[in-house]
Order: C-alpha cells, then sequence, then structure tokens
C-alpha cells in the first residue's frame, strides 16, 4: 500500500487507530513490519545474483524498505518525497523488460 496505494495505506493507518484499540493498531504495525522484512530478506538474498543498474536498482529498494520498517516501528510515516524519490530512482534504474514485466503483472 505504501507505493501503490498511498491514500489507502494513510486511511487505514488513521482508522485502526482512531476507531480500534491499541491491541488492533499493534497488529497492524508488526504485520506491516513482517511484510517489509520478508521483502528485504528477499532483496538481500537476490542482491548477490545481480549486476549492473540492476544492482543499483536492488540496493535502492533495500534502502527505501529500511527506512519503511524504521517509520513503521517508530509509529510515524515517512518523510514527504521519500516514496516519490524512490519510485523516480526506481523507475530510472528498470530495464525495458522489467518495466514491461511490471505492466503485465498490475494488470492481472
Amino acid at each position: 500500500m505504501l507505493i501503490h496505494s498511498p491514500d489507502l495505506e494513510k486511511a487505514l493507518s488513521k482508522y485502526i487507530s482512531d476507531n480500534r484499540g491499541k491491541e488492533e493498531n499493534l497488529n497492524l504495525r508488526i504485520l506491516r513490519a513482517y511484510k517489509i522484512v520478508f521483502l528485504l530478506y528477499y532483496y538481500a538474498q537476490a542482491l548477490a545474483k545481480t549486476e549492473g543498474d540492476l544492482q543499483k536498482l536492488t540496493i535502492a529498494r533495500m534502502h527505501f524498505w529500511h527506512k519503511a520498517l524504521e517509520s513503521v516501528l517508530e509509529s510515524r510515516s515517512l518523510e514527504d518525497g521519500e516514496v516519490a524519490a524512490y519510485l523516480g530512482q526506481r523507475d530510472s534504474l528498470r530495464s525495458e523488460e522489467e518495466k514491461k514485466r511490471q505492466k503485465e503483472f498490475a494488470k492481472s
């Protein structure tokens, strides 16, 4: 949600915070942290198999998701512009093949 639906991510976090107990708010944060750690693990494992722009992209992904994990653990939002900066960097490093694959993935 953080990348593809930031408004929904903020609305869900606000709803849980305003209308549910502390336990459900904590559960959401734990779920988000788990997902981010899974992504970090995946990219860390993939890093050794990459080179060139794909390696730069993998490192950029790891840096971004690390910042996202810190924000979740500290119960705060990412700073303004961090998502946009990452998306710009990500898009500039993606190969044409990767861009095509992502478009096909988004259709399904």
